[in-house]
């Protein structure tokens, strides 16, 4: 039975993708139950899907910590999200993408972190990638765990573009209320501005370096990356820059942009090796970053650099970076 003090809310927006939420529900209700937790509950947000995702969620529905919300009609997947936030009853929100998956102890270890009397603003969790052809390793232990008191631009740097990813960050709910959802734009980039807002409206962050879940490769390509991440990226960070005077957080994010962000998906997808399109992306970046130096040091040279080539450079800076 739940108690009426929920710790932790996992909300997962879904759409048509019955096949992986059932494996994404099937691990976070095993994960559930073995924590032994009661303050924990699991939100379905269905965006009016027409195929099999009722009938999944009616497999999970003899737990009483699950509740399953179907809306009328599709109302975009960033809408969907905002949704997912306003009707979390959580302390904390963990966004989750229906297509990863959490480990055995994943919920009993983080249960642990957010216990903690000093609450944080945003934890952040770092993944072990996986493709339909991989299987995760499920860890035996986590405790590799840091807090950034007072550091925003440590802990901004170090989650960097994760921040645009759904799952890698827990949000502490209270911060929700001092950030206008209705204002953020849908452009597929929402979770970054309130994820930056809250860490600048927080003193107290923290990142768990242990890859505490799984995520999903290579799932997700219908959109153009440099219209995504060049120019709805560049009007988030500047709308952040606008309202909370944090210029000096957001050159952070642009200069690790340019140096290895762009080029290695660039390079990836010249390879084959991402399913997105990157339809005019030298037009798309050089009207934002043309007198960004690092722009034609590192991500115009991706744009040309043989694409084996290519690949080796992005080993390196891997290494490096």
């Amino acid at each position: 039975m739940l108690t009426n003090e929920i710790l932790l809310s996992i909300a997962i927006p879904t759409y048509n993708r019955a096949k992986f939420l059932d494996i994404s529900l099937n691990s976070l209700c095993k994960s559930v139950r073995k924590s032994g937790r009661n303050d924990v509950e699991i939100l379905i947000l269905d965006n009016a899907s027409t195929d099999e995702t009722r009938d999944v969620v009616k497999k999970y529905a003899k737990h009483k910590f699950l509740k399953y919300i179907k809306n009328d009609e599709n109302i975009g997947a960033d809408n969907n999200f905002k949704k997912a936030i306003s009707l979390s009853r959580g302390k904390y929100v963990w966004i989750f993408g229906d297509d990863d998956l959490v480990f055995d102890d994943t919920i009993l270890y983080l249960a642990q972190i957010l216990d903690a009397p000093t609450a944080f603003g945003i934890v952040h969790l770092k993944a072990q990638n996986f493709t339909d052809e991989t299987s995760p390793a499920e860890f035996q232990e986590f405790k590799n765990f840091k807090i950034y008191d007072g550091a925003k631009a440590e802990f901004i740097q170090e989650a960097h573009t994760n921040l645009t990813f759904i799952t890698s960050n827990i949000v502490n709910k209270s911060l929700f209320d001092k950030i206008d959802l209705n204002t953020i734009a849908n452009n597929n980039l929402g979770q970054l501005y309130w994820n930056i807002a809250c860490a600048i409206l927080s003193d107290k962050q923290a990142v768990v370096f242990d890859k505490i879940y799984a995520a999903r490769q290579f799932n997700s390509g219908n959109y153009n990356f440099s219209k995504v991440f060049g120019i709805n990226l560049n009007d988030t960070l500047s709308l952040i820059e606008k309202n909370y005077d944090a210029k000096f957080i957001t050159e952070i994010f642009r200069k690790r942009l340019l140096i290895y962000y762009y080029p290695a998906n660039i390079i990836r997808i010249r390879n084959g090796l991402s399913a997105v399109r990157n339809e005019n992306c030298f037009r798309n970046l050089y009207e934002i970053y043309k007198k960004y130096p690092l722009f034609w040091i590192f991500t115009v040279s991706a744009m040309w650099i043989p694409k084996k080539l290519g690949l080796l450079m992005i080993k390196f800076m891997q290494k490096t970076i």
